[in-house]
């Protein structure tokens, strides 16, 4: 008796092993069955992606101390703010319904239709004495300083953020900001090239207005620079501009374009006046 009991209760182990081996096999089928769709999905999405990127494609070109945005349409369309457009040609219409509207652009400083591009041909964007840079949003969540947003790829989602009173009055991004997220490619304009800043669960200080593009996820405020209000006066710092915790900043080293265009005019009358001295 007590050896079919054992027996008994082998086998029943035996079977609940088999149970449990073919479960895993199961499991690991099904693993391997969702590994392969999800790849197979992200060589499709890629293949989309690379086929509107073919599709548009942007060069920045430059031409003594000007740039200009050449956008190239293959039965594709491009969205931009308002008077962005200097000229296109080929078989393209414009569309300027869309846009945030009338309180949007209030708050965030940008315009209130921004026209959509469409068809096939060549957009050539109004030159600036700034700078132009392609931006890849890559799926991130952004925030962009105002007036920087030029032109961006239907696939780009447009927002709004608000800031707090005090950030969005001292800062100098204002109370409403301009957010960006998706995946396509953002044209920004700033005065000069952008420097890019990799922070780690850190804190940023910037003295001034020159952050021009920043990830969503970091904690921005506006801060006296030292302890003290009195102690930051006499520093000559006052308030400064800080972004904490893990992401991206994009800085722009020149402040305005008047300061860019004072120094070539500079530059200039100090040029004839060496030659007068000749």
């Amino acid at each position: 008796m007590a050896f079919l009991d054992n027996l008994k209760e082998k086998a029943a182990q035996a079977a609940e092993a088999a149970k449990q081996t073919a479960q895993n096999i199961n499991e690991k089928r099904t693993e391997k069955k969702e590994a392969d769709q999800q790849q197979k999905q992200q060589v499709i999405e890629k293949a989309l992606a690379d086929a509107a990127r073919n599709a548009l494609t942007f060069e920045i070109v430059k031409k003594e101390d000007m740039q200009f945005v050449h956008v190239r349409m293959d039965d594709t369309s491009l969205q931009t703010e308002a008077g962005a457009m200097y000229y296109y040609r080929g078989n393209i219409t414009m569309d300027s319904s869309s846009g945030p509207g009338i309180g949007a652009a209030l708050l965030t400083g940008e315009s209130v239709r921004r026209p959509i591009f469409s068809g096939t041909g060549e957009l050539i964007l109004e030159p600036t004495y700034g700078q132009y840079t392609i931006f890849d949003v890559d799926g991130k969540d952004w925030l962009i300083n105002h007036g920087r947003y030029y032109a961006s790829e239907l696939s780009v989602v447009l927002g709004i953020r608000k800031n707090s009173l005090g950030a969005g009055l001292l800062s100098g991004h204002g109370l409403y900001q301009t957010t960006v997220s998706g995946k396509g490619r953002v044209i920004l304009e700033s005065d000069g090239p952008l420097e890019k800043i990799e922070l780690n669960n850190e804190k940023l200080v910037v003295d001034g207005n020159f952050a021009i593009i920043w990830s969503a996820s970091l904690d921005f405020k506006v801060e006296k620079a030292t302890r003290g209000l009195f102690a930051s006066v006499l520093s000559g710092e006052g308030l400064v501009n800080t972004y904490s915790g893990t992401g991206t900043v994009y800085l722009c080293p020149a402040s305005t374009k008047l300061k860019y265009l004072e120094t070539k005019i500079c530059k200039g009358f100090e040029s004839v006046l060496e030659k007068c001295k000749k």
